[in-house]
């Protein structure tokens, strides 16, 4: 609209007969109609009527093609990918499915191997690690011990034997982010460590709780209903004392 508008070929689209009458607000719309119609197949009564007109009309219509060109690529190899990420997901689910038919695993097992597999096939919240990224290796020492310093030193002062050491010896303690602690995330349902195992490492909980389970169990839960009966039994001795 603003070329037409500041020109001053003899011609202009604004000067269309099928455009009398129209005020600012109508020749804007008839503009961004006609915008809107070069990136669809949509039509529209406009068109160029001078040659500076003309070659911005082919300057639009080439730039919508390449534009539209990108996004249809675009949403192609996103579904492309999408469609593959499923495949793979459908041909491990039935390779699982095989597999517990064929070995005649129990029902009961087999629903839960299948539900662990699609916990682990669904988690994508994870915290990214050092291990997860190869390019930290790389680094210069200096810079690594730095990272280690700060991912493992915050947390660690919350405990009260650790900020004493780190009063007492505060290089000590970066040698020791630097040389022993690592992180690991375990999701919901995840074994951290199985019974009767030897425990070769210490862990140092930052996030989330953990429960003890034990022949299939939750000891927490077994604790609890011994309290509940223990409660029941001394209501159950009161009342027969009365």
């Amino acid at each position: 609209y603003a070329m037409a508008y500041y020109s001053d070929e003899p011609m202009r689209w604004i000067d269309l007969p099928n455009l009398d009458g129209l005020g600012l607000s109508g020749m804007y719309c008839a503009a961004l109609h006609w915008s809107l119609s070069q990136f669809s197949p949509a039509t529209q009564p406009i068109g160029p009527t001078n040659s500076r007109e003309r070659t911005f009309a082919i300057c639009v219509v080439i730039g919508a093609l390449g534009l539209l060109t990108s996004l249809f690529s675009s949403i192609a190899t996103y579904t492309t990918e999408l469609r593959n990420s499923n495949a793979r997901r459908q041909q491990e689910e039935l390779t699982i499915r095989k597999f517990v038919a064929t070995r005649k695993v129990s029902s009961n097992l087999a629903a839960r191997i299948i539900g662990f597999w699609k916990n682990t096939a669904l988690r994508q919240d994870r915290l990214l690690h050092e291990k997860d990224l190869p390019v930290l290796g790389t680094m210069t020492e200096y810079l690594r011990i730095r990272l280690h310093d700060e991912l493992y030193m915050p947390p660690l002062l919350h405990s009260c034997i650790f900020r004493l050491v780190y009063e007492i010896d505060r290089a000590f303690l970066v040698r020791l982010c630097h040389q022993v602690f690592t992180e690991r995330s375990v999701a919901v349902r995840f074994d951290v460590f199985v019974d009767n195992t030897p425990a070769d490492y210490a862990m140092y909980i930052l996030q989330g709780k953990l429960q003890y389970y034990q022949e299939g169990r939750d000891i927490f839960e077994r604790a609890h209903e011994a309290q509940i009966q223990r409660q029941r039994m001394t209501v159950s001795s009161e009342g027969g004392g009365a």
